[in-house]
């Protein structure tokens, strides 16, 4: 879908961000600035820089991602832990994925879930496809995730996620028992030179600083229950991290090791426990989200009498 622009007198010498952000409302300044520099909005048929300034008869070109009709598929509910006038906090399931791209343009993400709930949202953010979200989990993880409702919130929360103000501690299921049983991963993580989707822990500095942090919960020869806490936010930086000590995490279809038995998992085993953040008001918050029962039947199978932990009164 292609919507076309002729500049006329009114913007003619204007530069090419700020005349978008007169002429669409329905965009930020940051978005419109992120689909110039995309090559999302052209001018001429050409990628110009948000600067250029508009000459009279330009003719800007705006290429929109075609989504489909939200009535194609049914959005899963969307299950809020909390809300307010800044953000909204939500437990992500496990198969949904957060936001659309080009490889996934239907309307069943987080993003459209949340978006139905609280269509302001749909202005607040650096890009129109991730409105209001300041950061991820993977498609098959579950748990506590912030979406921010107003772009003060968004900038703030995206300058805490940068500076490491904010927590997040995970808990997994791992193949084997872990050695030492608790202990801090300190692997730099680059993407794989053989397989581009995927990204490898690395013995010299030649990816990028990660570290993660960990405590075993229950454990066994086959199999281990963790708490786990990075510190940085590598892209499958848990995942990595564990598949590189020889502890894959269990229902992982990428990083898994080559040999050894694996049992038949229906997700990963990766969830989202607490967040906390400070809020507008520079007050802490912290959400917690307790495992679904999906996640807790794969535990008890691998681990029995981890059924009698209190994993909702874990302390970090």
């Amino acid at each position: 879908m292609k919507k076309k622009i002729t500049v006329d007198e009114t913007m003619t010498g204007i530069r090419f961000d700020k005349a978008l952000t007169q002429t669409l409302s329905n965009r930020t300044r940051s978005q419109l600035q992120n689909d110039i520099k995309s090559g999302r909005i052209t001018v001429n048929g050409t990628v110009r820089t948000p600067h250029y300034l508009l000459k009279g008869g330009d003719c800007i070109e705006i290429h929109d991602t075609p989504r489909l009709s939200a009535d194609v598929l049914p959005l899963p509910p969307l299950n809020v832990i909390a809300s307010c006038a800044d953000y909204v906090v939500v437990n992500k399931p496990s198969g949904m994925i957060v936001h659309p791209s080009k490889v996934h343009p239907q309307p069943d993400t987080l993003v459209d879930a949340v978006l139905k709930k609280y269509p302001e949202i749909a202005k607040v953010g650096d890009d129109p496809q991730r409105p209001g979200i300041v950061h991820r989990l993977d498609k098959d993880a579950s748990g506590v995730m912030v979406v921010a409702r107003t772009q003060d919130s968004f900038e703030d929360l995206k300058r805490q996620f940068k500076t490491r103000v904010v927590y997040k501690e995970y808990l997994i299921v791992t193949y084997g028992s872990m050695q030492p049983l608790e202990g801090t991963i300190r692997r730099p993580i680059a993407r794989s030179v053989r397989q581009h989707t995927r990204f490898a822990a690395k013995s010299d500095d030649s990816g990028k600083e990660a570290i993660t942090e960990y405590w075993t919960v229950d454990s066994s020869n086959k199999f281990s229950l963790i708490r786990v806490h990075p510190l940085t936010g590598r892209t499958h930086q848990i995942r990595v991290h564990f598949h590189s000590k020889g502890n894959s995490l269990v229902g992982d279809p990428i990083y898994r090791l080559k040999t050894g038995k694996f049992i038949h998992s229906s997700r990963l085993m990766l969830h989202a426990r607490v967040l906390s953040f400070h809020d507008q008001k520079d007050i802490s918050q912290e959400y917690t989200c307790l495992p679904d029962e999906q996640f807790l039947s794969i535990l008890y199978d691998c681990l029995p009498h981890a059924y009698t932990l209190d994993i909702k009164g874990m302390v970090r």
